[in-house]
């Protein structure tokens, strides 16, 4: 769940375990992680989502995500090695391009 961006505390998980376990086994096996996870994720507003997540981006708050705000987000997340600023400045082209209607 957290690979996908879900935190529960723990009375969350046990309600979702009690309400998903349908077999009682204790467990839950894929059909019941399946139906889990979409009514989770189908509480998300992705909309809000993706704010914060730009807001994450745009540590400089001007509203913008620069090479300058990729690169620090890259060393925070310790991809400075394979986030080099061709890289980054190709990340910048093709959101630009998409946000100009231009797909590839």
């Amino acid at each position: 769940m957290k690979a996908l961006g879900v935190f529960l505390k723990k009375n969350e998980i046990r309600n979702y375990m009690t309400k998903i376990d349908k077999d009682g086994s204790g467990t839950i096996e894929l059909d019941e992680f399946t139906s889990l996870m979409t009514e989770v994720l189908d509480k998300r507003d992705a909309s809000t989502e993706f704010k914060k997540v730009f807001r994450c981006y745009d540590n400089d708050d001007d509203g913008k995500i620069n090479i300058t705000n990729l690169k620090e987000c890259a060393d925070i997340l310790e991809l400075e090695n394979q986030m080099n600023d061709l890289n980054l400045e190709k990340m910048i082209e093709i959101g630009d391009r998409k946000n100009n209607g231009y797909v590839d």
